[in-house]
């Protein structure tokens, strides 16, 4: 890795740390890729597990859709609608 990428993605991980929001970058099939400290120190009891890098969240999403939850279901449109463009 160049310096200079490296340096590229030294910032970009600092970058996603700085927000308070909880962020999972994913690529086009839905994967993981990367995620912020927010997203992977916050504990919660909900239905919806807090996915690693590599995991498919689309389906964690559905998992917490068969169990019921209707906002991962809507997640998931709307995720589905912004990755392909609409």
């Amino acid at each position: 890795m160049t310096t200079e990428k490296s340096h590229n993605v030294t910032f970009e991980m600092d970058l996603l740390d700085s927000l308070s929001a909880h962020v999972a970058v994913l690529d086009p099939d839905g994967t993981i890729t990367q995620t912020n400290t927010a997203w992977t120190s916050f504990d919660d009891d909900c239905q919806i597990s807090r996915a690693a890098v590599g995991t498919d969240y689309f389906n964690v999403m559905q998992q917490a859709v068969e169990l019921g939850n209707d906002y991962a279901l809507k997640q998931i449109l709307g995720l589905k609608k912004v990755m392909s463009g609409d």
